[in-house]
């Protein structure tokens, strides 16, 4: 532990320095210890040729060599900080982040039925900290979860970059045309608009077909056309395929002549469940029932989990980066890095503030010193 804090206050230590500044030093410290040896002579002398020794002891404290050696170490440690101070400590910190204006990133997002699951409830507490009460709707599903993740995780790493998404079904809906910045998007989000993005946005049965979400997003990058820039598709989905996927061979190929990065992330439980449905007044109405559903339970409803297997297959094709949302975690990746462009920025910081406050604090020390014994004297007189 100690050699963990010695290591810890060294790369505090800022990492330059005027140096010529403590040429000073010595001078100064020796013009210190002139003044205080001189003034503590003067009064001593003063004291024998002009005071009466029964007076001096009585109305004030002896002169004592231990308060010259004091002050003599006060001063000259204000000096040395002031030194310090006048020498300009500057601490280098270093790191990546993507330069500004350098990337296109496009959001494909699943919006078919079954991204309607309420896997996260219990991640989505609701303004006091509380669970969000069943009877109040729906909560806590896979697409409130996409959304949580482009706030929380994505938009901090792409800020003043353009960006645009899609939403995809059976077929796919231009959401958002990129777009310098995040205006748009965070507005939208933060005033919770319900049919930004949402379940069954897109056209179509509620089924899911990706190949469209990427050909859309494709498009959008056509529109605003930027050779110069790094692409990147972030395709949102729990799985699945429901489109034939005639045109997936033409989208990969896309993909590769234009050098696009496509991160797939995996959105959902892996245990089967239940879609619920709602009344317009939030109440439960019944678990989501339909004919073309592949599992169902005892009671005819849809169970959906997340077909892992289909993404994987689906991002092995594309040449793409895979992840899973873990419940309660962050998805692992470094966004920075990963989605590419990145550049060092160094910032310098002026740490002189630690110094100054020292020198203060060591004024008022000396200065303070016979505060403390003030009431003792005037009881003795």
């Amino acid at each position: 532990m100690h050699n963990q804090f010695i290591q810890t206050w060294l790369k505090d230590l800022p990492q330059f320095m005027d140096s010529s500044k403590f040429h000073y030093l010595p001078y100064g410290i020796a013009s210190i210890v002139a003044v205080l040896v001189l003034g503590y002579w003067l009064q001593l002398k003063g004291r024998s040729t002009w005071g009466k020794e029964e007076l001096i002891s009585r109305f004030s404290s002896r002169i004592s060599p231990w308060t010259l050696v004091g002050k003599v170490l006060v001063y000259g440690a204000v000096f040395a900080a002031l030194i310090a101070i006048a020498a300009a400590p500057i601490r280098t910190d270093s790191h990546d982040e993507i330069p500004t204006g350098s990337m296109q990133v496009a959001a494909v997002i699943d919006a078919s039925g079954s991204m309607a699951k309420e896997d996260y409830r219990d991640e989505f507490p609701d303004e006091n900290g509380v669970t969000y009460p069943m009877e109040l709707g729906p909560y806590g599903r896979r697409i409130d979860m996409v959304k949580k993740i482009l706030k929380t995780q994505i938009f901090p790493a792409i800020k003043d970059n353009e960006f645009c998404m899609s939403l995809f079904g059976q077929e796919a809906k231009n959401q958002m045309e990129c777009e310098f910045g995040l205006d748009k998007a965070l507005f939208e989000l933060d005033t919770q608009n319900p049919a930004w993005i949402d379940v069954n946005q897109a056209r179509g049965d509620g089924s899911s077909d990706p190949v469209k979400g990427l050909q859309m997003a494709l498009m959008q990058f056509a529109h605003s056309p930027a050779p110069q820039k790094q692409k990147v598709i972030l395709l949102f989905t729990d799985g699945g395929m429901d489109g034939d996927g005639k045109d997936l061979p033409k989208v990969v190929q896309a993909i590769q002549n234009t050098h696009i990065k496509v991160i797939v992330i995996g959105i959902g439980s892996e245990e089967s469940g239940p879609i619920r449905t709602y009344n317009a007044n939030g109440t439960f109405k019944e678990n989501l029932k339909l004919d073309g559903c592949q599992d169902k339970d005892q009671d005819g409803a849809c169970l959906t989990k997340l077909d892992k297997g289909g993404i994987d297959k689906l991002a092995t094709t594309l040449g793409a980066t895979e992840l899973f949302y873990k419940s309660g975690e962050k998805l692992a990746i470094d966004w920075t890095h990963k989605l590419g462009g990145t550049k060092p920025v160094t910032q310098e910081r002026h740490v002189y503030h630690s110094l100054l406050i020292t020198c203060v604090a060591l004024l008022l020390l000396i200065e303070l010193r016979g505060l403390p014994f003030a009431g003792r004297r005037r009881r003795r007189r």
